[in-house]
């Protein structure tokens, strides 16, 4: 029998080790750092050039950046503040001489440098600041990543809210609010007239000769039905200023806003023209719809229960009177 050929063992070229980025113009200050950052098993990059350094940075990750700051084209304090800019979560330390104290001190309020290391620096001085920096890095890391989870969950919260009021103030088959949410927006909108004077108008519909369609064509095209008239009513009505509610099986109640009854009644008028053209399907013929609308105007001194019942008493005259009509309760003064 021939052998199995052997199966090679997988190998990676990714280095996982911390990665440090040293600017200096003098190679002798790179080799020197350089050699010392990787007996501590860490990565190290040189440059002489910072503007070179710059396109590392903006290509590449580093965990920490340490820069001198006397160079030419660009200074270490220039340099590191637009490490900052394009990479907040590299750690930046600064190499100065005596002689540019001053401006060093500056810089690490100006540029939030971690640290600055005097020439001629002590070796192990710089090792430890240099861890320093790395554990730095390593927890701005993980409270940037904390919180960006908890965006998220507080996003997921935020839409698990958000649907949460969608099902308990609107009704699940059409959208539309339900009757526990118009009689909340039906009592603002009697406190703020009574306060204002501003008119409002409220009118309750209901779908005619809806348990035939039932008894008819049964309960799936009976719900379709519903659904129609309830997209017609969101289409026919002002976004953002009229309300349209499911208020009970085959009935719909809506509350204009800024609106007396005759300008209701125009307003209603068109709906009744989008309902009658409405078309729904059966396993026969479409059926066509009618509805009866009763509208009553807000008077003064009227209560919730008082408007409600006007505009349900104007409802019932008209299913008395023919059905697909507007009928206006008129307030007996």
């Amino acid at each position: 029998m021939g052998r199995s050929p052997k199966i090679p063992e997988e190998h990676t070229d990714v280095d996982t080790r911390p990665r440090i980025l040293i600017v200096d113009d003098e190679a002798a200050v790179l080799q020197a750092i350089r050699r010392d950052v990787e007996t501590r098993g860490l990565h190290a990059t040189t440059c002489t050039d910072p503007t070179e350094a710059l396109r590392l940075v903006e290509s590449e990750h580093f965990d920490v950046i340490i820069s001198d700051n006397r160079m030419p084209e660009l200074s270490g304090v220039e340099l590191l503040d637009k490490v900052r800019a394009l990479s907040p979560d590299t750690v930046r330390i600064m190499l100065s001489g005596y002689a540019d104290l001053e401006s060093a001190i500056a810089a690490i309020n100006r540029s939030e440098i971690h640290r600055f290391v005097l020439k001629p620096w002590q070796r192990e001085q710089l090792l430890a600041h240099i861890e320093d920096a790395m554990q730095v890095g390593r927890l701005r890391a993980r409270n940037r990543r904390l919180t960006e989870e908890l965006q998220q969950k507080n996003d997921l919260l935020a839409q698990s809210n958000d649907a949460l009021r969608a099902q308990v103030v609107r009704d699940p088959m059409t959208g539309l609010y339900n009757h526990g949410e118009f009689q909340i927006h039906l009592a603002a909108e009697v406190k703020l007239a009574a306060r204002t004077g501003q008119p409002f108008s409220l009118a309750l519909g209901d779908i005619d000769d809806f348990k035939q369609v039932n008894d008819t064509h049964g309960h799936p095209v009976g719900d379709a039905v519903i659904k129609a008239v309830a997209d017609t009513l969101v289409d026919s009505l002002r976004d953002g200023v009229d309300t349209c509610y499911r208020y009970g099986g085959e009935e719909f109640a809506l509350i204009l806003r800024g609106t007396a009854a005759t300008g209701a009644t125009v307003a209603l008028e068109r709906l009744l023209t989008g309902i009658r053209k409405i078309r729904v399907p059966t396993a026969g013929d479409p059926i066509g719809i009618t509805m009866s609308v009763g509208v009553a105007q807000y008077e003064t001194g009227m209560t919730n229960a008082d408007i409600a019942a006007a505009a349900d008493g104007a409802l019932y005259q008209a299913k008395g009177s023919g059905k697909d009509r507007i009928m206006v309760w008129l307030a007996k003064h």
